[in-house]
């Protein structure tokens, strides 16, 4: 009769042979705690600045541009088109993030929530215009409006719109990463 193995054994024998790569695994390590540090910040108001810089002084001289990288990514990553003005207080931390990796990114990233500030007022005109638009279309023949035929210009132009700047943040993201890294 043949010996049946636990759950261990078989665990055992799958990982035998199996090597770590120690380095790897410190660098990931570091890399997530330097996305922890800068996720942190932009989620915590009570952190301070001089709090982020005091916990960015303590990493090891030798961790710290892995771990910078960890607080980049963040950056880069939370660098999307807003949906509303809200995004405002959370966009001035993350140039302050921005700022304690590479000051001149810091200044870089006040320039692009004016082009970010920009693209929110047009979003917001064009939807007041078509706004006005089908309500006079309404007045004029009310029977004769279809609103879905609003609501279908209103996605196509969106989509462009969003296209447009889309492209431009993308490559300012780019630029601004290799700037951060």
């Amino acid at each position: 009769m043949s010996r049946i193995k636990s759950a261990w054994e078989l665990a055992l024998e799958k990982t035998e042979g199996m090597t770590f790569d120690e380095e790897k695994l410190k660098t990931d390590s570091l890399i997530k705690e330097g996305m922890a540090l800068a996720g942190s910040y932009l989620a915590n108001i009570d952190m301070s600045l001089d709090q982020l810089k005091e916990k960015l002084s303590q990493v090891k001289p030798e961790d710290l541009s892995t771990f910078r990288k960890g607080m980049a990514n963040v950056v880069i990553s939370n660098i999307v088109l807003p949906q509303d003005a809200l995004y405002s207080m959370r966009f001035e931390r993350l140039c302050q993030v921005a700022g304690v990796l590479d000051s001149a990114s810091g200044t870089s990233l006040l320039q692009l929530k004016e082009f970010l500030d920009g693209y929110l007022e047009q979003k917001e005109e064009f939807a007041q215009s078509i706004q006005q638009k089908l309500q006079a279309a309404m007045r004029e023949n009310p029977d004769q409006v279809d609103p879905s035929q609003f609501s279908q210009i209103i996605q196509q132009n969106l989509k462009r719109l969003d296209a447009q700047y889309q492209e431009t943040l993308d490559r300012t993201k780019q630029t601004l990463e290799n700037a951060l890294v």
